[in-house]
């Protein structure tokens, strides 16, 4: 990857990335906003998401990737499946909870057919997908599921977005070598700013400064759940009021700029990514 973006040593690029574009009107709101005026590079739908459709009438060509979602915890929106897919739900009718249920159940097939309908419906809906995801990374936990994801990400030749411990030992399953060994790339780090332990900072902003200070060498993803502050998030989302605030700092781009440049932290973003992979890609067919 460092290679790809010309980096050389220990130099360090960031993607600020939001998921949940599609799952209400405020994600959509605050993603949007922050895209087109904020500091955000890149943003990922929900295809099942309730809002998607009106995500895609607002999409202007923003850097947009998909995340695959095959489960979903909110206790007022209950995600479904695009296909006719018994396996894939729970009692309810809709996406489990959690990992683990989808595992105990999920057919092979069946994944791989919902994962698929999910990608293309994205495409046909006008997104130009950028890169990959696995909502809650319950297609990377098991090397069978994450077939699917790698064989989506090849065909597509897209990026992959791995979780924040990728590797062999935690996965049981070299996923980086299978990315690499596929002529694909996947980032080198992810932080998920929701997992960040806010009572240690005094303000948003710091916790993002120490979070920048130390990212690793390579390409790094900084995750985000961002959202307009509306009374539908408020019922929503639990964890309403960080995500608001997360936005808040995103949206400014200035302080997000000085914060990067404080650290020698360069700002890129997925389609870069993506264009750069198919061109390295295209160039060593083409020398075969």
């Amino acid at each position: 990857m460092r290679d790809l973006l010309g980096l050389a040593g220990d130099a360090r690029a960031v993607i600020l990335c939001s998921d949940a574009l599609g799952f209400s009107h405020a994600n959509n709101q605050g993603v949007y906003e922050a895209l087109r005026n904020g500091a955000l590079n890149s943003a990922r739908v929900m295809t099942p998401g309730p809002w998607v459709r009106h995500a895609a009438a607002s999409h202007q060509g923003e850097d947009v990737g998909i995340s695959l979602t095959l489960t979903c915890d909110n206790d007022i929106f209950h995600l479904f499946p695009l296909s006719a897919s018994p396996s894939l739900v729970d009692g309810g009718g809709g996406f489990p909870a959690t990992s683990d249920d989808l595992w105990s159940h999920a057919d092979i097939d069946e994944l791989r057919r919902e994962a698929r309908g999910q990608l293309e419906r994205a495409i046909y809906w006008g997104f130009d997908i950028s890169h990959i995801a696995s909502f809650g990374d319950s297609l990377i936990g098991r090397p069978e599921f994450f077939d699917i994801v790698l064989d989506l990400a090849i065909e597509y030749r897209l990026p992959i977005r791995l979780p924040e411990n990728s590797s062999e030992e935690r996965l049981g399953y070299p996923a980086k070598t299978l990315v690499t060994q596929e002529g694909l790339v996947a980032i080198d780090q992810t932080i998920d700013i929701a997992k960040v332990n806010l009572a240690q900072y005094p303000t948003f902003e710091v916790a993002f400064d120490d979070v920048v200070k130390h990212l690793e060498p390579g390409v790094s993803e900084i995750t985000f759940k961002l959202t307009a502050d509306t009374p539908e998030i408020r019922e929503l989302s639990p964890r309403w009021l960080d995500e608001v605030n997360w936005t808040k700092v995103v949206m400014d781009r200035a302080f997000v700029q000085r914060t990067l440049a404080r650290y020698s932290v360069i700002s890129t973003d997925y389609r870069r990514i993506r264009n750069l992979a198919r061109q390295r890609f295209s160039r060593s067919t083409f020398l075969v």
